[in-house]
């Protein structure tokens, strides 16, 4: 299969599982802010710290350190509610969406004719079912949810190291490519090897015999 047959395939099993996630469009939607806000948060990080090493360290003063002490915990009690927040709402999407999945593929497996069941093992169509519905919950859930919080974060990163440095900042934007290029390598790998796992343990369910006793 070419890369532009792989694209072909992708663009229409996406459009085919937005229907899924369409019914739960305002989760997904406070995952993402709640997601940005945790990015927010991460990003602020070091720049109280920043502020710390060159205030208080640097100028060997305490003037000042209980309103940051104050600033900073209360950043870092919103980052981590935001962030648990994200998680949750990505659980409630991952469990709705295998849910819904799996009853639209035993309301299709009722309409088949008896003829399909004679030529494939039911163990082997259990598994499918239920291996491949939970991996597509997951990926729609947690995907969408990796996608948000690493590219706001990325470019708040990006943001902050231009503000602070702007010359260090493009020296280090430079190892960018090569680190996509790592990622993307790997990354078609692990779905290639997922694949053959999966349709591994298909097969080895599909052998499995109901004994009597």
């Amino acid at each position: 299969m070419d890369k532009k047959e792989e694209r072909r395939i992708r663009t229409r099993a996406v459009k085919a599982l937005l229907p899924f996630l369409w019914p739960y469009k305002k989760i997904f939607l406070a995952m993402a802010v709640m997601s940005l806000a945790g990015v927010g948060m991460d990003v602020a990080s070091p720049v109280f710290l920043r502020f710390a090493l060159n205030h208080f360290v640097g100028e060997q003063s305490t003037k000042g350190l209980g309103v940051f002490a104050l600033a900073y915990g209360a950043m870092v009690l919103l980052g981590t509610a935001a962030n648990a927040l994200s998680a949750y709402h990505g659980c409630q999407i991952e469990m709705y969406i295998g849910r819904d999945m799996k009853q639209a593929s035993f309301d299709h497996l009722q309409r088949l004719s008896l003829s399909y069941f004679n030529q494939n093992s039911v163990g082997y169509i259990h598994a499918r079912v239920m291996s491949d519905t939970d991996r597509i919950g997951a990926w729609l859930a947690w995907g969408g949810l990796d996608l948000i919080w690493n590219a706001g974060y990325l470019l708040g990163v990006i943001g902050v190291m231009l503000a602070l440095n702007w010359r260090l900042a493009l020296l280090g934007l430079l190892l960018v490519p090569s680190g996509v290029f790592i990622s993307h390598h790997y990354r078609r790998l692990m779905i290639l090897l997922g694949r053959e796992v999966r349709e591994s343990n298909s097969r080895i369910t599909g052998l499995f015999k109901i004994g009597r006793a």
